[in-house]
């Protein structure tokens, strides 16, 4: 493998790994932005509810 080959690797794979950072600071700021709005037992029914479909 060449120099310019290795180079043109470690570039792609940079580039994939800054992408895949900037997704998840996006998927984190989007989940603390959310509405959390759930009155109390909401959840544990939804999950019943969810739970007795199967």
């Amino acid at each position: 493998m060449g120099r310019s080959e290795e180079l043109r690797k470690f570039v792609e794979y940079r580039v994939r790994q800054l992408l895949a950072e900037e997704n998840l600071e996006r998927i984190v700021a989007s989940l603390r932005n959310a509405s959390w709005n759930l009155e109390r037992g909401e959840a544990a029914e939804i999950v019943r509810v969810d739970r007795d479909s199967r």
